[in-house]
């Protein structure tokens, strides 16, 4: 297991990539991508070796992201690169997690798996099938 990227919840990714780009020096390298299924627009920034910052807007509001946001957005989920997405979802079930959705196919990775779990203690986890 690899963190892929920290998912950020913000009500518009033009105007908090610019702020991340002003505050931080870091920039966007991928374009607003629509996912009709999340119910998001998300776009990438490259932090590191490997690892992204997800900006991740609504793209309605019945968006699972509305209701983080109206506490004011901010860190949504990690995300885990898996070799294998199904026995990833099977072991946090078996430690008393919960699975809140997939595996799904996703636009944002060219329709590899993804897959959103609860942790027991409540984190937001999401696994991206390599």
């Amino acid at each position: 297991m690899k963190l892929h990227h920290v998912g950020i919840a913000v009500s518009g990714i033009a105007k908090h990539a610019e702020q991340y780009r002003r505050a931080l020096g870091i920039s966007l390298t991928s374009e607003i991508i629509e996912d009709e299924l999340q119910k998001v627009r998300v776009a990438f920034a490259q932090v590191g070796d490997g690892v992204f910052v997800e900006f991740v807007e609504p793209l309605g509001d019945d968006s699972p992201i509305c209701n983080l946001l109206k506490r004011g957005g901010g860190l949504y989920h990690l995300c885990y690169l898996v070799p294998d997405i199904e026995a990833a979802i099977e072991q946090v079930r078996r430690a008393g997690g919960v699975i809140v959705s997939g595996p799904n196919p996703a636009r944002a990775f060219d329709n590899r798996q993804i897959a959103f779990v609860y942790t027991p203690d409540r984190s937001l986890i999401e696994f991206l099938q390599e």
